[in-house]
């Protein structure tokens, strides 16, 4: 009998402990001394950008393919584009649109500026 007073004592002693912790609230201000700074690294990317418009009618071409090393980009309803390019500015850009003659633009005849790209139709 002795004993199984003892364990309900100590039963609502632990029980009463387990409700006070976890009332308990970390400080916000202490930090764990194994937390690592978060670093983050920038990538050097260049871009190109630039306007793709109709030659005879200076209206800006949207949804025009641009295909640069083995991918394919379009210009937005603006006629704008951005091409990742990288520092190196080399290769060809294939600019292709359904009804306008294709051009085989190389990249190293670009301007340090906005590319302004004009397609003639058919």
């Amino acid at each position: 009998m002795q004993t199984k007073r003892l364990t309900c004592f100590q039963l609502g002693l632990l029980t009463l402990a387990l409700s006070f912790s976890s009332n308990l609230k970390a400080d916000p201000g202490l930090t764990s001394t194994t937390q690592k700074p978060e670093t983050t690294h920038a990538i050097a990317s260049t871009d190109l950008k630039g306007v793709v418009s109709d030659e005879t009618t200076s209206e800006p071409l949207a949804g025009v393919a641009m295909q640069y090393n083995g991918k394919t980009y379009y210009s937005d309803l603006e006629g704008k584009f951005s091409l990742p390019v990288g520092k190196s500015k080399s290769g060809n850009v294939n600019v292709t649109l359904i009804s306008y003659q294709a051009q085989h633009l190389d990249l190293k005849t670009a301007p340090s500026g906005e590319w302004k790209i004009t397609l003639k139709p058919h």
